[in-house]
């Protein structure tokens, strides 16, 4: 990905997050995943830098309106999944500078459907000495005593589970079956209690981000809209109305538009950079990763 954002005039630029962690965490972190997760303090260098470019910050309730005039260059903060961290460490950051910000749910996450792979094996990795899992009938059983085997047996298991191809409910039961109690993971997502919390928020807007993260592009016309149905109605069962969606991998196609145009959502966020501007059921998102620099691009003379 590009190492230069521009921020042009009278636009809005859709940043997209996933995980802060804190310095701790990272340090402990056994891989590393540079588009989806940063540390707290690349996190607070990016606000300062856009801060200081004398940006103007947005919401995407803001975006929404098709009567929208800008004049400087605006920026959308977006987070995914709805994790604990963005709680914990991004939402004060952002509150102390009067930053908005929008998180999109999985609602898999709080309602135990679905979990946080690479957290869980982080944890069991970390902690233990010695971890088996069972995996389509085979047991992978890796030595985890030094640090450099932790690293070796995390890279070893990520890449038994990706060539599987499992969706994450299939990956909960994966570590069910082999003895991992998985309800002692629920707390790295938010919980319904936060999320209504959250939603009551002035600086805060949830969205909706399917129930199990699949890729819609791959489902059925069936199973496309249960995940983008059942998502606006367990957030609506829990008292959350939401208007704004976010594409799982950033993946959609004509048929996703029309299932977000069809459930009445207000704007769709993609990960693609380069998707039509006007769209507002396909805006384009850069995601950060606390290594790029923004600059202010000249605008276009009309």
């Amino acid at each position: 990905m590009d190492k230069v954002i521009s921020l042009t005039p009278g636009k809005v630029t859709i940043l997209g997050y996933h995980h802060i962690y804190n310095e701790k965490v990272m340090s402990e972190r056994l891989g590393f995943y540079p588009d989806f997760e940063m540390n707290e303090s690349d996190f607070i260098n990016e606000i300062e830098q856009l801060l200081a470019l004398d940006v103007d910050f947005v919401d995407m309730n803001l975006i929404s309106n098709k009567n929208l005039s800008l004049n400087k260059p605006s920026v959308a903060i977006t987070f995914d999944d709805g994790f604990s961290n963005y709680l914990d460490i991004a939402l004060p950051i952002l509150e102390k500078r009067g930053i908005p910000s929008c998180v999109y749910i999985t609602t898999g996450y709080p309602d135990g459907e679905i979990v946080h792979v690479a957290g869980i094996l982080h944890d069991l990795i970390l902690k233990q000495k010695h971890v088996n899992l069972l995996v389509e009938g085979r047991c992978y059983s890796e030595s985890c005593s030094g640090m450099e085997e932790k690293k070796a047996a995390y890279e070893t298991l990520v890449s038994v589970l990706d060539k599987c191809a499992y969706s994450l409910r299939d990956m909960k039961q994966v570590f069910e079956s082999s003895g991992i109690d998985t309800e002692r993971y629920r707390s790295f997502s938010l919980s319904w209690d936060q999320i209504r919390q959250l939603d009551k928020h002035p600086l805060v807007t949830v969205g909706a981000h399917t129930v199990t993260h699949p890729n819609l592009t791959r489902l059925s016309d069936k199973l496309a809209r249960q995940e983008m149905t059942q998502s606006l109605m367990r957030l609506n069962d829990n008292g959350v109305a939401v208007s704004h969606f976010s594409y799982p991998y950033g993946c959609y196609g004509a048929r996703e538009v029309h299932l977000c145009h069809q459930t009445g959502m207000k704007s769709a966020v993609t990960i693609d950079p380069l998707a039509e501007e006007g769209e507002m059921l396909a805006l384009p998102r850069r995601l950060s990763n606390g290594q790029r620099e923004f600059v202010i691009a000249e605008k276009a003379l009309s």
